[in-house]
């Protein structure tokens, strides 16, 4: 089958514009570098490095695809976030004067990285040098780049837009892992063009790290309760809820919760033996990670010795929150009755008439799309209490969203929902896409001897449980 697919057309023209792609832009990085500064022609270097590695990565995930459209969309998706990349970088340097946090990070990494060349690992006497450990992280990954890379500022932002398409790939091949059996173009399609996931994770920032840290944990989730590769899911979830602990602990208590949520979903006659010790390595992995995790939020929220409890914790990000000109009065869910103005808020937030730029206004609109894309048909609300009641993937993905919503209704700020939005965004997305129409491999194609790919002429059926 993979001899036969390599034959694809679609494949074979993705590696030609590809390969002239990375061609002009190595052609581009020398002519530059000859006539202009180096700080200025690392970027197209840079740029050319990287849709060669995104080549195999597109190659690879289309062939995990049942629509042969997958390649280009893929391909497609990469270029709108490198597009998105640029447009940050102007945001950050010339609409807000460089001010932003990519700023900070780009001098700590800077220093970082000369250090390197000498031997010294440290980040002493650095921008970041007074903040926690979740800070830290970003300058030690974008150091570790400009180490190899070079320490233009436009670099980092396309080392972490990258990382951040990495995330939403993962995402995506955890679903069709999950639910093979349907529809996954809108999926992908959400996920590679959702304005936020496209924009935010595309600055040296938490947010491309948290992505593909959350896109790796989910992944091998879905490996290991599939019971599918059970090496490569033990060391994607591994690596996955490492980045998340270091980076995002609190983002790692409610991945365990969802986890919990997940490991009572159990469908009669659907277990295996590979799928049952997929789901003990779960236990043995994460069990560990919940006193890690318990741990490095007393150091994050903690203060003078206090006593670290959920509802000190929700207080505080209401206080630290609420401030500025995009502020808003919080709808903190302390019920279940809360729970549905709370979801409204987290999902859609900013409102209309809360818009104060651009930025806001495209979020705002993006709030109202989204949700009426995944309640626009009648019956999605019953296919996804089915989704969520016999699928573990399913279960995941919602009690991580209720888990969220309850946490982050505390955030009364517009400005810093959306960006932290970014983290629910793909989960949301993969949840409700699960609702969508089944695929059905005509029986003639699969009975066929020698048949070349059977998904690639499939046909769509209506849902069935």
């Amino acid at each position: 089958m993979r001899a036969s697919l390599t034959r694809d057309p679609s494949e074979r023209l993705l590696v030609t514009v590809g390969s002239a792609a990375i061609l002009a832009l190595v052609v581009g990085y020398f002519v530059l570098a000859v006539r202009v500064p180096t700080s200025a022609s690392q970027p197209v270097g840079v740029a050319a490095l990287l849709v060669a590695l995104s080549v195999p990565v597109v190659r690879r995930t289309a062939r995990r695809a049942e629509f042969p459209g997958a390649v280009w969309l893929l391909a497609g998706g990469l270029a709108v976030k490198l597009a998105a990349t640029f447009v940050r970088y102007w945001v950050n340097n010339d609409l807000y004067g460089g001010y932003a946090d990519a700023a900070s990070y780009h001098e700590a990494a800077r220093i970082l990285a000369d250090g390197i060349h000498h031997g010294v690992f440290t980040l002493a006497n650095t921008p970041v040098a007074p903040f926690p450990q979740e800070t830290q992280a970003v300058a030690w990954v974008l150091g570790i780049a400009y180490s190899f890379l070079g320490s233009s500022p436009l670099t980092g932002y396309l080392v972490f837009s990258w990382i951040g398409w990495l995330g939403l790939v993962c995402f995506y091949r955890a679903f069709r892992l999950a639910f093979p059996d349907v529809r996954s173009a809108p999926c992908l399609l959400l996920l590679l063009l959702l304005p936020s996931l496209a924009y935010w994770p595309s600055s040296p920032g938490k947010e491309a790290l948290i992505t593909l840290s959350l896109g790796l944990t989910t992944l091998g989730l879905t490996h290991l309760f599939a019971g599918r590769s059970i090496g490569w899911g033990l060391g994607s979830l591994a690596l996955g809820i490492s980045g998340v602990v270091w980076i995002r602990p609190h983002i790692a208590m409610l991945v365990l919760v969802a986890v919990a949520v997940a490991m009572l979903v159990w469908r009669p006659g659907r277990g295996t033996a590979r799928s049952r010790l997929g789901r003990v390595m779960i236990l043995a992995l994460l069990i560990p990670v919940l006193f890690i995790g318990l741990g490095r939020v007393s150091e994050m929220f903690g203060a003078n010795d206090e006593q670290v409890t959920i509802g000190s914790v929700f207080d505080r990000t209401r206080e630290q929150t609420t401030i500025g000109d995009s502020r808003f009065e919080t709808q903190p869910v302390r019920s279940p009755v809360d729970f549905p103005v709370a979801l409204v808020s987290v999902l859609t937030r900013p409102f209309v008439w809360e818009v104060h730029n651009a930025t806001m206004l495209v979020a705002s609109a993006e709030g109202v799309l989204l949700v009426l894309v995944l309640v626009a048909r009648p019956k999605t609300l019953g296919r996804l209490v089915r989704v969520i009641a016999r699928e573990p993937m399913g279960a995941f993905c919602a009690a991580y969203t209720v888990c969220f919503v309850i946490a982050f209704s505390n955030v009364g700020n517009a400005g810093i929902l959306v960006r932290q939005r970014t983290q629910l965004l793909p989960i949301v997305v993969l949840m409700f896409a699960a609702t969508a129409d089944r695929i059905r491999v005509p029986a003639a194609a699969a009975r066929e001897p020698g048949a070349a790919d059977p998904t690639r002429t499939t046909r769509m059926v209506a849902f069935q449980p």
